[in-house]
């Protein structure tokens, strides 16, 4: 199937996303595997501004459904990976709390 994009309906009625935050996540989700895109980006292409797209992956992003982790390269510099989800990611989500020390 070309030239259409299937989305879980888990994620378009998700209410605690906003429709501008479930907008953001529907665009990325329907280009090819690969795609590179950023928030800078998806601000600068489209109508709203650079304020209101962070404000709005700051929603998926605490949801589960969008993720940016720095890569090092091989030469050392550092890249911005964006990773949208159509399902939430609940495990990058878990913090791992640092080891308690104790005395013995």
């Amino acid at each position: 199937m070309r030239n259409f994009t299937v989305l879980p309906n888990s994620l378009l009625q998700y209410r605690k996303l906003s429709y501008t935050a479930r907008g953001l996540l529907a665009d990325p989700l329907s280009r090819p595997d690969g795609w590179r895109e950023d928030g800078r980006h998806m601000a600068d292409t489209g109508p709203r501004g650079r304020g209101v797209v962070r404000k709005a992956l700051k929603e998926p992003t605490d949801a589960g459904y969008y993720r940016v982790e720095k890569v090092r390269l091989p030469d050392g510099t550092l890249r911005s990976e964006a990773h949208v989800y159509d399902t939430p990611q609940l495990a990058a989500l878990v913090e791992i709390a640092p080891p308690v020390a104790t005395q013995g």
